[in-house]
């Protein structure tokens, strides 16, 4: 190859354009291939949300979730957290407890039988989760809501 570079005969030249349109080739059938993968995981991740949005009051694990979309755990876990910025268990809270916030102001029901109605098992679990994810515990957020007519707004 070093001495393909020095020569500049015709012969040479065509082997060195040859040699230039398929590595050419190789790169761009790569970065094709790399796109039709991402496109792929993309679909499979939205997939996996679709999911979770309609089956967040069931028990769920990242290995049932995996699943759903045919991946093995821990690429999905990886993937899901490349694309949507959440761990799937961060993203489940997420959905759980943006869904408990719908139904305070929206109901007057007990707040521990929408917290349980929403898939947490756990109270104390679910009032520290509700709590970071807004910064007030649940009866301070459906006063809240209820006192000041706060439009609730999903982020």
């Amino acid at each position: 190859i070093i001495k393909l570079v020095d020569d500049s005969s015709p012969f040479q030249m065509c082997i060195k354009e040859n040699l230039f349109l398929r590595l050419l080739l190789l790169y761009v059938s790569d970065a094709s291939s790399e796109t039709k993968t991402d496109d792929l995981a993309t679909q499979r991740i939205n997939g996996a949300k679709a999911w979770i949005d309609k089956h967040y009051t069931e028990e769920i694990s990242l290995e049932r979730v995996a699943n759903q979309v045919n991946m093995s755990r821990s690429h999905f876990a990886r993937q899901f957290r490349q694309h949507t910025g959440f761990s799937v268990i961060d993203y489940l809270l997420k959905v759980r407890c943006d869904a408990v916030a719908a139904q305070l102001a929206h109901s007057t029901t007990d707040i521990s039988e929408i917290a349980f109605a929403t898939g947490f098992s756990n109270l104390s679990h679910f009032y520290r989760h509700f709590k970071r994810r807004y910064g007030a515990t649940p009866r301070a957020f459906r006063q809240m809501i209820r006192n000041q007519g706060i439009a609730l707004q999903a982020s």
